[in-house]
């Protein structure tokens, strides 16, 4: 799901409060340079995130963050 930034962190931080411990919280998105590409998508950065970004709002203390970066074919 891609939202501005805010709503976005906001769901983030209710998804993974919504996984029980030992579960896995898996998210799936655009990075901001698949804007560079040829590939046809609305020009709206902020919809757009890095793996950074999402790890940010989650506590590294409860959570092991895996980030696997690339396009899928």
């Amino acid at each position: 799901m891609h939202l501005p930034g805010p709503a976005r962190e906001a769901l983030h931080r209710r998804m993974a409060g919504a996984v029980r411990p030992g579960g896995r919280l898996l998210v799936v998105g655009h990075h901001p340079s698949d804007l560079e590409t040829s590939v046809g998508r609305p020009n709206i950065p902020d919809m757009l995130f890095t793996p950074e970004q999402v790890a940010a709002v989650l506590d590294a203390a409860e959570w092991a963050i895996l980030v696997s970066a690339g396009a899928l074919a």
